[in-house]
């Protein structure tokens, strides 16, 4: 089974990403101040880089921290030293938007080689234990359904993510559930075959999105008897066809009738890459 090329592709540069990181560490991060009173620390955000490499990625995520602690353990008694975490990070698209989610990390400190090991335990118990779901929501916001019409059932979905170490590319395809009658007849009653297909495809829309698909079937076959060179008729049969052979029949009705008709040509390309 071979994949086709998908429908669309969005490429975010890691030069924007950073851009959309920044943006979200000066509002949530940096110079925030956290408090572990039990542990007499304290810490402040200092800066958050993002690091990109085929496949993975890493967040680096730097604090200025300060132990306080009992006056009995003078070697550490205020100790001020600046932690870096170093955290695995994957990218995820949720409702068009885009989230990193962090799957594991590490403690880095310059002064303390035991707060690296404790610390690295403690990070991964947290992250298995917390950060399950997207961690941060970027400023970056995917608009691919806007210019959908009224009534229209297809729909981009995400089919793929690469995280590249220049950029992170998104690979979206187009699903058509059911593909809508043409708006410009909704109100128009007219007589002649053409327009009699036209008014039962119509029917037809509205007997499937209702869920009534053997009438649907019927109403479309009905339109089809009227015009057998009714393309979008030959569409909805497709939609409509319970096995994909008697789908690939309908597509390639429709290819034969409208060549430029993208979405029956890709319909019909899926069809036979799954043969």
């Amino acid at each position: 089974m071979t994949t086709s090329a998908p429908d669309l592709e969005v490429v975010l540069s890691r030069q924007l990403l950073q851009y959309a990181l920044t943006s979200y560490a000066a509002e949530y991060f940096l110079d925030q101040e956290m408090r572990a009173p039990q542990l007499g620390l304290s810490a402040r955000g200092q800066d958050m880089q993002l690091e990109l490499h085929a496949g993975a990625a890493r967040l680096h995520v730097r604090v200025a921290a300060v132990w306080r602690m009992k006056a009995w353990n003078l070697r550490i008694a205020e100790q001020r030293d600046e932690v870096a975490l170093e955290l695995q990070a994957q990218f995820e698209v949720h409702d068009n938007e885009l989230f990193i989610r962090v799957s594991d990390g590490r403690v880095l400190s310059r002064e303390l080689a035991w707060l690296e090991k404790v610390g690295s335990q403690l990070v991964h118990m947290v992250v298995e234990q917390f950060l399950s779901r997207p961690l941060i929501r970027l400023p970056v916001r995917l608009d691919i359904t806007g210019a959908a019409s009224e009534g229209d059932e297809s729909r981009l979905n995400l089919d793929h993510v690469w995280i590249e170490p220049e950029s992170v590319r998104l690979s979206l395809r187009l699903i058509h559930d059911l593909v809508p009658p043409p708006p410009a007849f909704a109100d128009v009653v007219i007589a002649g075959a053409r327009p009699r297909a036209i008014r039962l495809t119509r029917k037809t829309a509205a007997a499937a999105q209702a869920g009534r698909r053997d009438e649907a079937r019927s109403l479309v076959r009905e339109a089809l008897e009227a015009d057998n060179s009714y393309a979008m008729g030959w569409l909805w049969l497709a939609a409509l066809a319970e096995q994909p052979a008697d789908r690939r029949v309908c597509l390639e009705r429709v290819v034969a009738i409208d060549p430029a008709n993208t979405a029956a040509s890709a319909a019909l390309a899926r069809i036979t890459d799954a043969v």
